[in-house]
């Protein structure tokens, strides 16, 4: 009888800290996301949104419980955190956090909407922030992005012209 309540008392508190795991990595509305233990508390995606979208079009598809980082939580994500290039089909960083959780953000290419093709998969990135950057003579047309290049493994927050089609990774509000 003691070894099967010793049992039961070790699967009780195995289970609890999956129950643990589980909060810091939930799900919400479908959606998985990983909080890297960082100072703002910011949990991010675990997966990019597919496809490439317009300033425009991401503000507008992307809202209520999940939406487009903002400037300073992608900022936070490059001082606060351990970037890998991963070389593999999609390339990419492997971004790990203070806690040692990571994700990983893949390299999908530059989109030319004019032509339709994207120009180098694997090798570069570019994902949308929320915040505009109105230090430009036309204020509203550029937005804060992260870039990344694999070539000189560049990765800061630039800013870009708002029409260009760039990748999503989302944040939970």
């Amino acid at each position: 009888m003691k070894k099967i309540v010793f049992l039961m008392v070790i699967v009780g508190l195995v289970g609890m800290v999956g129950c643990k795991k589980d909060e810091v990595n939930g799900t919400d509305n479908g959606n998985e996301w990983i909080d890297l233990g960082l100072p703002s508390g910011t949990k991010w995606s675990k997966a990019n949104e597919e496809g490439f979208y317009t300033y425009d079009e991401a503000v507008l598809k992307f809202k209520f419980g999940r939406r487009l980082p903002s400037k300073t939580q992608w900022e936070e994500l490059v001082e606060k955190c351990e970037w890998e290039w991963i070389d593999s089909e999609t390339g990419g960083y492997r971004i790990t956090g203070p806690n040692g959780k990571s994700i990983t953000l893949p390299a999908p290419g530059l989109y030319y909407e004019e032509d339709g093709w994207v120009e180098e998969p694997g090798s570069y990135g570019c994902y949308w922030s929320s915040s505009v950057d109105y230090s430009d003579e036309y204020e509203d047309a550029y937005v804060w992005t992260l870039f990344f290049e694999r070539e000189d493994h560049h990765c800061g927050v630039e800013n870009c012209y708002r029409e260009v089609p760039s990748s999503v990774r989302l944040v939970q509000d």
